[in-house]
Protein backbone atom coordinates (compact mmCIF):
# COMPACT_ATOMS: atom_id res chain seq x y z
CA UNK A 1 0.00 0.00 0.00
CA UNK A 2 1.45 3.53 -1.23
CA UNK A 3 1.73 5.85 1.54
CA UNK A 4 -1.05 7.92 -0.15
CA UNK A 5 -3.03 4.89 0.34
CA UNK A 6 -2.21 4.63 4.36
CA UNK A 7 -2.80 8.73 4.84
CA UNK A 8 -6.48 8.68 3.09
CA UNK A 9 -7.40 5.59 4.82
CA UNK A 10 -6.59 6.60 8.28
CA UNK A 11 -8.16 10.02 7.11
CA UNK A 12 -11.36 8.09 6.71
CA UNK A 13 -10.94 5.84 9.77
CA UNK A 14 -10.62 8.94 11.99
CA UNK A 15 -13.97 10.54 10.48
CA UNK A 16 -15.68 7.32 10.83
CA UNK A 17 -14.39 7.21 14.89
CA UNK A 18 -15.92 10.97 14.64
CA UNK A 19 -18.83 10.00 13.24
CA UNK A 20 -19.57 6.72 16.13
CA UNK A 21 -18.34 9.59 18.67
CA UNK A 22 -21.25 11.39 17.92
CA UNK A 23 -23.66 9.18 17.32
CA UNK A 24 -22.81 7.82 21.13
CA UNK A 25 -23.13 11.30 22.42
CA UNK A 26 -26.32 11.34 21.07
CA UNK A 27 -28.12 8.88 22.21
CA UNK A 28 -26.66 9.46 25.32
CA UNK A 29 -28.36 12.96 25.94
CA UNK A 30 -31.38 11.43 24.21
CA UNK A 31 -31.77 9.29 27.09
CA UNK A 32 -30.89 11.61 30.12
CA UNK A 33 -33.18 14.27 28.17
CA UNK A 34 -35.86 11.39 28.28
CA UNK A 35 -35.37 10.18 31.84
CA UNK A 36 -35.25 14.24 33.45
CA UNK A 37 -38.60 14.67 30.97
CA UNK A 38 -40.81 11.88 32.23
CA UNK A 39 -38.20 9.97 34.47
CA UNK A 40 -40.85 11.24 38.08
CA UNK A 41 -43.44 10.21 36.28
CA UNK A 42 -42.68 7.20 35.51
CA UNK A 43 -43.15 4.05 37.76
CA UNK A 44 -40.36 2.10 39.03
CA UNK A 45 -41.06 -0.80 36.48
CA UNK A 46 -41.01 1.53 33.72
CA UNK A 47 -38.24 3.63 34.53
CA UNK A 48 -36.07 0.26 35.49
CA UNK A 49 -37.78 -1.09 31.58
CA UNK A 50 -36.34 2.22 29.96
CA UNK A 51 -32.75 2.18 31.90
CA UNK A 52 -31.99 -1.46 30.64
CA UNK A 53 -33.71 -1.23 27.57
CA UNK A 54 -31.26 1.74 26.90
CA UNK A 55 -28.04 -0.30 28.17
CA UNK A 56 -28.84 -3.26 25.83
CA UNK A 57 -29.35 -0.55 23.09
CA UNK A 58 -26.09 1.16 23.89
CA UNK A 59 -23.80 -1.58 23.37
CA UNK A 60 -23.71 -1.24 19.63
CA UNK A 61 -22.56 2.72 19.26
CA UNK A 62 -19.39 1.44 22.15
CA UNK A 63 -18.93 -1.53 20.05
CA UNK A 64 -18.61 0.85 17.00
CA UNK A 65 -16.66 3.11 18.83
CA UNK A 66 -14.05 0.28 19.85
CA UNK A 67 -13.77 -1.19 16.50
CA UNK A 68 -13.60 2.36 15.01
CA UNK A 69 -10.56 2.59 17.28
CA UNK A 70 -9.03 -0.41 16.87
CA UNK A 71 -9.20 -0.16 13.19
CA UNK A 72 -6.87 3.57 13.56
CA UNK A 73 -4.42 2.19 15.72
CA UNK A 74 -3.96 -1.21 13.74
CA UNK A 75 -3.40 0.53 10.57
CA UNK A 76 -1.39 3.79 11.73
CA UNK A 77 0.60 0.98 13.49
CA UNK A 78 0.85 -1.31 9.97
CA UNK A 79 1.85 2.55 8.60
CA UNK A 80 4.52 3.33 11.22
CA UNK A 81 6.06 -0.29 9.99
CA UNK A 82 6.15 0.21 6.50
CA UNK A 83 7.10 3.56 6.69
CA UNK A 84 9.30 3.86 9.71
CA UNK A 85 11.18 7.01 8.50
CA UNK A 86 8.19 9.35 7.21
CA UNK A 87 7.52 12.41 9.41
CA UNK A 88 3.66 12.12 9.14
CA UNK A 89 4.06 9.09 10.91
CA UNK A 90 5.90 10.71 13.90
CA UNK A 91 3.27 14.10 14.40
CA UNK A 92 -0.25 11.41 13.64
CA UNK A 93 0.59 8.44 15.73
CA UNK A 94 0.96 9.81 19.31
CA UNK A 95 -2.50 12.13 18.40
CA UNK A 96 -4.32 8.55 17.88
Amino acid sequence: MSENEYLVLLSNLREEGTVQAQFFVAIFSAFIVAIYAVGKKLSTLYLSLLTVSYSLFMVTPITASYVAVSNITAVAASYANEYPESIVEHVLIPYL
